[in-house]
Protein backbone atom coordinates (compact mmCIF):
# COMPACT_ATOMS: atom_id res chain seq x y z
CA UNK A 1 0.00 0.00 0.00
CA UNK A 2 2.97 2.43 0.50
CA UNK A 3 3.27 2.50 -3.01
CA UNK A 4 0.59 3.36 -3.93
CA UNK A 5 0.19 6.48 -1.61
CA UNK A 6 1.22 9.28 -3.66
CA UNK A 7 -1.36 8.11 -6.42
CA UNK A 8 -4.30 7.58 -3.38
CA UNK A 9 -6.11 10.67 -1.82
CA UNK A 10 -6.47 10.09 2.24
CA UNK A 11 -5.39 6.39 1.76
CA UNK A 12 -4.11 6.96 5.72
CA UNK A 13 -7.61 6.95 6.72
CA UNK A 14 -8.79 4.37 3.75
CA UNK A 15 -6.33 1.84 4.80
CA UNK A 16 -6.28 2.50 8.45
CA UNK A 17 -7.95 -0.98 9.40
CA UNK A 18 -5.28 -3.03 7.57
CA UNK A 19 -3.08 -0.96 9.74
CA UNK A 20 -4.89 -1.99 13.01
CA UNK A 21 -4.54 -5.70 11.58
CA UNK A 22 -1.06 -5.70 10.58
CA UNK A 23 0.01 -3.55 14.24
CA UNK A 24 -1.60 -6.31 16.31
CA UNK A 25 0.97 -9.35 17.81
CA UNK A 26 -1.78 -11.73 18.41
CA UNK A 27 -3.79 -13.46 16.09
CA UNK A 28 -4.10 -12.23 12.31
CA UNK A 29 -8.04 -12.12 11.84
CA UNK A 30 -10.19 -10.56 9.28
CA UNK A 31 -12.77 -8.20 10.24
CA UNK A 32 -15.64 -6.67 8.59
CA UNK A 33 -14.31 -2.98 9.02
CA UNK A 34 -11.42 -4.87 6.75
CA UNK A 35 -13.62 -6.10 4.21
CA UNK A 36 -15.56 -2.82 4.27
CA UNK A 37 -12.02 -0.94 3.65
CA UNK A 38 -10.98 -3.22 1.07
CA UNK A 39 -14.38 -3.16 -0.85
CA UNK A 40 -13.79 0.89 -0.33
CA UNK A 41 -10.27 0.68 -1.98
CA UNK A 42 -11.02 -1.31 -5.23
CA UNK A 43 -13.99 0.50 -5.69
CA UNK A 44 -11.80 3.67 -5.20
CA UNK A 45 -9.20 1.88 -7.62
CA UNK A 46 -11.91 1.09 -10.31
CA UNK A 47 -12.38 5.06 -11.23
CA UNK A 48 -8.53 6.66 -9.71
CA UNK A 49 -8.60 10.44 -10.13
CA UNK A 50 -5.79 11.08 -13.37
CA UNK A 51 -2.86 13.10 -11.83
CA UNK A 52 -1.82 15.83 -13.84
CA UNK A 53 1.75 17.17 -13.99
CA UNK A 54 2.47 21.13 -13.42
CA UNK A 55 3.73 23.19 -16.30
CA UNK A 56 7.22 24.42 -15.02
CA UNK A 57 8.69 27.56 -16.27
CA UNK A 58 9.91 28.68 -19.83
CA UNK A 59 11.80 31.95 -21.13
CA UNK A 60 8.29 32.78 -22.15
CA UNK A 61 6.22 32.17 -19.00
CA UNK A 62 6.35 31.19 -15.25
CA UNK A 63 5.34 28.08 -13.64
CA UNK A 64 2.23 27.43 -12.65
CA UNK A 65 0.99 28.12 -8.77
CA UNK A 66 0.69 24.59 -6.77
CA UNK A 67 -1.86 24.30 -4.26
CA UNK A 68 -1.40 22.08 -0.98
CA UNK A 69 -4.27 20.81 0.96
CA UNK A 70 -3.94 19.41 4.39
CA UNK A 71 -5.85 16.96 6.57
CA UNK A 72 -5.30 15.91 9.89
CA UNK A 73 -6.61 13.44 12.12
CA UNK A 74 -5.70 12.31 15.43
CA UNK A 75 -4.32 9.22 13.59
CA UNK A 76 -3.56 10.03 10.32
CA UNK A 77 -2.34 13.40 8.16
CA UNK A 78 -2.91 13.30 4.67
CA UNK A 79 -1.76 15.90 1.78
CA UNK A 80 -2.98 16.74 -1.79
CA UNK A 81 -0.69 19.24 -3.66
CA UNK A 82 -3.04 20.51 -6.54
CA UNK A 83 -2.90 22.68 -9.91
CA UNK A 84 -5.76 25.24 -11.14
CA UNK A 85 -6.14 25.18 -14.63
CA UNK A 86 -9.03 26.97 -16.72
CA UNK A 87 -11.34 24.47 -17.73
CA UNK A 88 -13.63 25.51 -21.08
CA UNK A 89 -17.00 24.23 -19.42
CA UNK A 90 -16.77 26.33 -16.25
CA UNK A 91 -15.82 29.80 -15.63
CA UNK A 92 -13.87 29.36 -12.44
CA UNK A 93 -11.06 27.20 -12.89
CA UNK A 94 -10.94 23.56 -12.16
CA UNK A 95 -8.46 21.83 -9.54
CA UNK A 96 -6.18 19.01 -10.56
CA UNK A 97 -4.49 16.52 -8.56
CA UNK A 98 -0.50 16.78 -9.20
CA UNK A 99 0.51 14.11 -5.84
CA UNK A 100 -0.83 12.57 -2.74
CA UNK A 101 1.38 11.71 0.50
CA UNK A 102 -0.84 10.17 3.41
CA UNK A 103 0.57 8.93 6.63
CA UNK A 104 -0.38 6.88 9.43
CA UNK A 105 1.23 8.16 12.83
CA UNK A 106 2.90 5.80 15.17
CA UNK A 107 1.78 6.15 18.58
CA UNK A 108 4.34 7.82 19.64
CA UNK A 109 3.34 10.60 17.17
CA UNK A 110 -0.22 10.55 18.03
CA UNK A 111 1.10 12.18 21.95
CA UNK A 112 2.75 14.78 20.11
CA UNK A 113 0.39 18.09 20.70
CA UNK A 114 -1.43 19.44 18.43
CA UNK A 115 -0.80 22.91 16.46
Amino acid sequence: MAALSRFISRLGERGMPFYKLLKKVDRFQWTTEAQEALDALKKFLTSPPVLKSPDRATANSSAEDLLLYISCTTHVVSTALVVERPDGQHTVPRQHPVYFISEVLSPSKIKYPQV
